[in-house]
């Protein structure tokens, strides 16, 4: 009797950069939903400079106001406009917050879809944390918490958005 025994072997090397999407929806004298979320993008970042430095602000000022020798009502005054810094970068996270794909205009976290918003991969299953494509690790338990992944693309229609990443 002959037996055939068939083994695999599978090795998978990280190359670095996740690989390219490819814009499938850009049309004819149209242009691409890259450059349409661009403008999106860059208020992106810059509000989350701005909230980064109004809790720095805030930090500093609260640290002012305790050990900097000054008088009561100065003090008191520090820690108020230290506490307006505060709320201020609260309310400029929040309006922050809402990101979406300019195709479908559905949310772009959390990452509900079938597409991996790192790579744009077509075999992402939410849930699993991880994509199997680009071996990005993808966890997030509800839309308030961190994010762990650059968002570079809508995972409900797999349409490319940021080079970068948000």
């Amino acid at each position: 009797m002959i037996r055939r025994h068939h083994f695999h072997l599978s090795l998978r090397i990280n190359p670095g950069a996740p690989p390219a999407f490819v814009d499938r929806f850009i049309g004819p004298g149209r242009q691409s939903f890259e450059a349409v979320f661009a403008a999106r993008a860059q208020r992106y970042r810059l509000t989350t400079r701005i909230v980064v430095l109004l809790l720095v602000g805030f930090g500093v000022g609260m640290l002012a106001a305790v050990k900097l020798p000054v008088p009561e009502a100065s003090r008191a005054r520090m820690a108020l406009l230290s506490a307006a810094l505060l709320l201020l970068a609260v309310f400029v996270h929040f309006l922050n917050r809402r990101l979406r794909c300019p195709r479908c205009r559905k949310a772009l976290t959390p990452a509900k879809g079938r597409y991996c918003p790192q790579c744009g991969a077509e075999e992402y299953q939410a849930g699993l944390g991880r994509c199997e494509d680009c071996g990005g690790r993808i966890e997030e338990e509800t839309g308030e918490d961190a994010r762990s992944y650059r968002v570079r693309g809508c995972t409900h229609c797999g349409v490319f958005l940021d080079e970068r990443g948000l």
